[in-house]
C-alpha cells in the first residue's frame, strides 16, 4: 500500500492510497508501487490435480507438464520439462477432483524462465475458464 499526502485549497490534507497486491514470478522482484494488473485472482490447485502441456493445438506430441503451480479463470503458471517461446500455442489438458474426464484448454505462452533443469512457464487461455471446472481444480 502506498500513501501520500495532498494539501488542498483551505488548509485540507487530502490522503491517497493505491493498494497492490502485485506478486514476483521467479526471476522478478516485487515492487510494491506496481499494481496488480491480472483480471482474475490466481489460486494454487487443489488435491491431485492433473495437467498436461502438448506442443500445438492438436495435443499431439510428449507430455511437456511436470507441475501446475497456480491457475485462474485466464491463465496459468506450469513447470515444465523444457522451455518453451513466448508466443508459442500450447493444449492444456486439466483433471481436477470431480472432473470426469480432463478439461481441454488452448492458450498461448505468455513468458518462461529456464532454472537449469526444468522451465516455468506463464500461459493466457485462448477462452476464460469456465467457473465450474475452476472450482474443480482449486
Amino acid at each position: 500500500m502506498i500513501a501520500a499526502g495532498r494539501s488542498e485549497p483551505g488548509g485540507h490534507t487530502v490522503e491517497i492510497r493505491r493498494v497492490g497486491t502485485a506478486q514476483a514470478t521467479p526471476g522478478q522482484t516485487s515492487d510494491p508501487t506496481t499494481p496488480e494488473r491480472r483480471a482474475y485472482q490466481r489460486k494454487p490447485p487443489r488435491g491431485r490435480c492433473q495437467v498436461t502441456l502438448f506442443r500445438g493445438t492438436l495435443g499431439l506430441g510428449r507430455n511437456l507438464a511436470l507441475e501446475l503451480l497456480d491457475i485462474s479463470l485466464s491463465g496459468a503458471r506450469i513447470r515444465v520439462a523444457e522451455s518453451l517461446r513466448p508466443g508459442e500455442e500450447v493444449q492444456l489438458l486439466l483433471l481436477g477432483q470431480g472432473h470426469l474426464r480432463p478439461v481441454k484448454v488452448l492458450a498461448r505462452v505468455i513468458w518462461c524462465r529456464s532454472d537449469g533443469r526444468t522451465a516455468i512457464v506463464g500461459v493466457c487461455f485462448d477462452k476464460v475458464l469456465p467457473y465450474p471446472d475452476f472450482l474443480h481444480i482449486t
